[in-house]
This record gives C-alpha cells, structure tokens and sequence, in this order.
C-alpha cells in the first residue's frame, strides 16, 4: 500500500479510534497518548503489509496498543495518585506532633521512674488505668 492510502485510512479512524480509547482509559491525556500509539502503529503496518480486512486490522492493533497500555500500567507501581494518598498520609505537622508527644511521654516516664513504688503505682492506676481515687486508695 502506498503512503497516500495508508495516511487516509489512518485519518479515517482517528476520531474512532480516540473514542475507544476514551472508553476504555476514562483519562483523557492516556487516550490521546493511546490512539496516537494505535494510528502511528497501524500507519506502519499499513505501508509494510497486505491487508485483507482493514476494518477487523484496525480494531486488533486498538485492542493490542490497549493491552500493552495496561500491562506497562500495572509493572509501573501501585498505580496510586498522589491526591488520593494526601489524606492517608501524614504532614509534616503531624508527625512533628506525633514526635513531640512521644518525646513528652518517654519524659514523663522518667520522671514516674523518680518516684517512690507506691507513688508510681498510684500516678499509672490514675493516668494509664483510668481508675478512680477511691480504688485506688
């Protein structure tokens, strides 16, 4: 086939073929990058071979660029946006918090250790036990 001919019929099934990736990636920057993969893979076919049904030959080399698509897809990583993560993960300031009060815990704990058995005994019933003075007393 010459170029003439295998440049309309790769123009001829643009809009198609941006549809069908449309469809099936719901993102409109993969479907553009997909049916730019899908015309320049069967514009090149089209000049190096014989096809007997162009329409059947179409819709393989979508459905193959599709799957190459997903399958580099799912080698690339969790496959996870950053925005969705931004509420899972900590900020900064929470884990400043967080190192803070583990800080002021250990703190806490060493000045318990300073006290005498009955006292310690009586400040983790109270503080960690959440007991009442009367059981404790």
């Amino acid at each position: 086939m010459n170029r003439e001919q295998a440049e309309q019929i790769t123009t001829e099934y643009l809009k198609p073929l941006f549809g069908f990736a449309l469809k099936k990636t719901a993102n409109l920057q993969d479907a553009e990058d997909i049916s730019q993969e899908i015309a320049l893979k069967l514009y090149n076919a089209l000049l190096t071979t014989d096809i007997e049904n162009i329409s059947a030959f179409v819709w393989r080399v979508a459905h193959n660029v599709l799957a190459n698509y997903y399958r580099g897809r799912a080698r690339s990583g969790v496959g996870v946006s950053l925005d969705d993560l931004s509420g899972i993960l900590r900020s900064e300031d929470d884990t400043a918090k967080g190192y803070e009060q583990a800080e002021t815990v250990g703190k806490l704990w060493s000045e318990i250790a300073y006290l005498s058995k009955i006292q310690r005994k009586a400040v983790v019933m109270y503080y960690y036990e959440n007991k009442k003075q009367e059981e404790i007393a």
